[in-house]
C-alpha cells in the first residue's frame, strides 16, 4: 500500500472565533505569533501553516516566533506532535481563523484540548486501515491529517461557522480485497466527539470486473475517489489496493458520489463519477486498454 507524504496533508486552515485565542499586542505593525502546547502543557516547536483566505498566499511560521504578515483574513493550522517536531503516536490538529490588521496578534494551540478522532471499520482484523480527518474553511478544502502505522489523531473542537469538518477512511480485508472506502458527512465546525463506527452499517457494494486488455504487465492498482467538490471537504482522498488482472474485485463505499479507477503500466481507466446508495449492488467493467 502506498503511504502519502505528510507534507501533502498538513496544509490546512480554519477554526477560531473562540474568545481569548487572538489577543492584540501593543505595537505598530501587523504580525502573528503562534504558541503550541503539547499534551503536557509545555510549549513545543511546531511548524505552522498560514494561508491568506482571500489571496491564497501561503506562509510557514515557526511557533514562538513573530512573523510579519500583510493585513488580511488568515487561516492558521498547526499539527502538534508529542514532543513538538518529533512525530510520534498521537498528533493533535488545531485550526483557527484570524484577522491581521496594523497590530501584532497572538494565538495559542493547546493539545490538551484535543479530542480523539477515530473510525471503526466494518470488519475485524483488517489487513490495512487508514483514516483521516479533513477540514475546509470558507468553502475551500485545505487539508487533512492521515492516521496509519500506529499514529492516532486528536482534533481541537471548534464552533467556528467558517470551518467545515469531515473524514475519510479506508480498510481492506486482504491485499486483493474486498476494499472499503467511506466518507463522513460534512458538518460545520469541528465536533467535540469525532468518533465514528461502521460496525453493522450497510454500504454500497460495487462489483468491478477488470479486464486484462493490452497492458503487458498484470499489476493493477484500484483507486476509489470521492466527490471533489469543495463543500464536501473530502477531495482527492482515496483508498486503493494492488491486484493482478484479469480479476473481479469488490469495493464497498458509503452512500455518496464515487469514481472507481484502475491504473497500470501504460495507462489508466475509470468509471464516471456516480452516486452509490448503501445496501445496493452495482456492477462495473474497467478495461486495461
Amino acid at each position: 500500500m502506498k503511504r502519502r507524504s505528510r507534507l501533502g496533508t498538513v496544509l490546512l486552515a480554519a477554526l477560531a472565533g473562540v474568545a481569548g485565542l487572538a489577543v492584540p499586542a501593543a505595537a505598530s505593525s501587523g504580525a502573528l505569533t503562534v504558541t503550541t502546547l503539547d499534551r503536557t502543557g509545555h510549549a513545543v516547536p511546531t511548524d505552522v501553516s498560514v494561508v491568506n483566505l482571500r489571496t491564497n498566499a501561503n506562509y510557514t511560521l515557526h511557533s514562538g516566533r513573530r512573523r510579519a504578515l500583510p493585513p488580511g483574513w488568515y487561516g492558521v493550522v498547526a499539527v502538534i506532535a508529542p514532543t513538538g517536531t518529533s512525530w510520534g503516536s498521537t498528533e493533535t490538529l488545531g485550526a483557527q481563523t484570524v484577522s491581521i490588521g496594523s497590530h501584532p496578534v497572538s494565538m495559542r494551540f493547546d493539545a490538551r484540548r484535543g479530542r480523539h478522532f477515530s473510525v471503526t471499520p466494518s470488519i475485524s482484523g483488517a489487513a490495512y486501515f487508514t483514516s483521516e480527518p479533513n477540514i475546509c474553511i470558507n468553502g475551500m478544502y485545505v487539508g487533512g491529517l492521515p492516521g496509519f502505522g500506529g499514529v492516532t489523531n486528536d482534533v481541537i473542537p471548534s464552533s467556528n461557522r467558517f470551518l467545515r469538518f469531515s473524514y475519510t477512511a479506508f480498510w481492506a480485508q486482504s491485499a486483493s480485497g474486498p476494499f472499503y472506502t467511506v466518507a463522513g458527512k460534512t458538518v460545520t465546525g469541528i465536533p467535540s466527539h469525532p468518533v465514528y463506527s461502521y460496525a453493522g452499517v450497510p454500504l454500497a457494494r460495487i462489483v468491478i470486473k477488470i479486464l486484462k486488455g493490452k497492458a503487458k504487465h498484470a499489476a493493477t492498482t484500484l483507486m476509489t475517489y470521492p466527490s471533489g467538490s469543495p463543500n464536501s471537504c473530502n477531495p482527492f482522498t482515496y483508498g486503493f489496493g494492488s491486484i493482478s488482472a484479469p480479476r473481479t474485485v469488490t469495493q464497498y463505499v458509503s452512500t455518496g458520489d464515487w469514481m472507481p479507477q484502475i491504473s497500470y503500466n501504460g495507462g489508466f481507466s475509470n468509471a464516471p463519477m456516480a452516486h452509490y446508495i448503501a445496501g445496493r449492488t452495482y456492477h462495473l467493467t474497467l478495461n486495461r486498454s
